[in-house]
């Protein structure tokens, strides 16, 4: 009871781990090892229900099917970015995590349905690396590209004269590559680029509550 807490007391107030320790009466690695076990526990405890990654093509359909209808965009199962969150500065690493907005971090890459929540992230590379090179060893760009992710098969758009067969994909900036199930905005794509935001959007709802 007292860890979880200590964790919740963390992550609401924003307060330092120092201060922590004086108000539950527990050591400074204590403390440290407390938010690190319960941060685990609760993402492994929550995370099925509340972050669920789609198994079938029939979820991500779902999905693809909120994007066309909220935001006209078809075809997109998800909206790809990254996030730096602010750290201090970690003991003997250098530059290792300084980034290009000059602090430290961390970070939080994260792909996004149409309604702002979370399907997949991946936490923890340094504020050194770009989007395209933390994208690039993630499991996410792993699955996309051995075709693990058990999307749907292309088909031909919605409404469309044409029989082509488009891939579903993921929507991205420009720090990203290109692949087949990944696009970027370009001028005349404004319809990728609002559906895009919805990423960034999600990650300012987080920002916002924490």
């Amino acid at each position: 009871g007292e860890r979880l807490a200590l964790k919740l007391r963390f992550l609401a107030s924003g307060g330092t781990l120092t201060s922590l320790r004086y108000s539950f009466r527990v050591g400074i690695s204590t403390a440290h090892s407390i938010v690190r076990s319960t941060s685990q526990a609760i993402f492994l405890a929550l995370s099925p229900s509340y972050m669920k990654v789609p198994s079938s093509p029939v979820e991500w359909e779902s999905i693809a099917n909120e994007f066309h209808n909220i935001w006209n965009f078809t075809h997109c199962v998800g909206a790809l970015n990254g996030k730096h969150i602010r750290i201090s500065f970690p003991a003997l690493c250098g530059s290792q995590f300084y980034n290009y907005k000059n602090f430290h971090s961390i970070v939080l890459m994260g792909l996004a349905d149409a309604r702002y929540r979370f399907i997949i992230i991946d936490v923890g590379a340094s504020g050194r690396e770009g989007d395209a090179a933390i994208f690039s060893t993630s499991t996410l760009s792993a699955a996309l590209k051995s075709n693990e992710m058990n999307l749907p098969q292309p088909c031909p758009l919605p409404h469309s004269v044409s029989e082509f067969k488009m891939p579903y994909i993921i929507v991205a900036d420009e720090a990203f590559p290109l692949f087949r199930n990944a696009m970027r905005p370009y001028i005349l794509l404004y319809r990728l680029s609002r559906a895009r935001r919805v990423v960034e959007n999600a990650f300012g709802l987080l920002v916002a509550r924490w």
